[in-house]
């Protein structure tokens, strides 16, 4: 999946990226490794940035890729226009208000910039058997996903609209009652 957002993003080598919800910052290497992107990487949990920072160290890329504690519902360390791109992935749904964050990842995109989602999202509970739709909604709890129980069909493509992203791409990849999806906007 790695390579299909890198080929999304379709920047230069060069380019300023942040990594929104870094994890242990396997994904930002990647992008910096074969990208030859300046990857900035945060996440909410203190425990993954540790083990980001390490693994980036092992990997000598310290030049190329950071990893900091942050909230990407909260990018007010960043400026205006800071990044040519920017990613998530299957991370917005452990966001609690996907909007505000969406507006954030707008505001420190430059004009012309990139966003690519990797997310997931569901067929509506009501469609699916009660029992399926209890569970998703169980694990979604236990996993801090409270997004994830909105992330019906087009709803995330429509909060990219309406913040002021520019859908260019929609690429599903499966029919489970859960869909993987790779999105890519513009801020124009």
């Amino acid at each position: 999946m790695e390579q299909k957002l890198l080929s999304a993003l379709g920047l230069p080598a060069g380019s300023k990226v942040l990594d929104c919800g870094c994890g242990h910052g396997y994904v930002a290497l990647y992008m910096a490794q074969h990208g030859g992107f300046n990857v900035q990487g945060i996440d909410i949990v203190d425990h993954h940035i540790v083990n980001a920072k390490k693994n980036i160290a092992l990997a000598g890329a310290s030049a190329q890729v950071s990893a900091d504690v942050g909230d990407y519902s909260d990018l007010s360390r960043f400026a205006d226009s800071a990044f040519d791109g920017l990613y998530t992935m299957e991370t917005l749904v452990h966001s609690p208000d996907p909007e505000r964050a969406l507006r954030e990842f707008f505001r420190v995109l430059r004009p012309g910039g990139v966003i690519v989602e990797h997310e997931y999202e569901h067929e509506p509970y009501d469609k699916a058997p009660k029992s399926v739709a209890s569970r998703l909604q169980y694990i979604n709890k236990m996993a801090s996903m409270p997004a994830f129980d909105s992330f019906e069909p087009e709803m995330l493509a429509n909060l990219l609209r309406k913040v002021g992203f520019v859908v260019r791409l929609a690429l599903q990849y499966s029919t489970m009652s859960s869909n993987e999806f790779l999105m890519k906007s513009k801020k124009n």
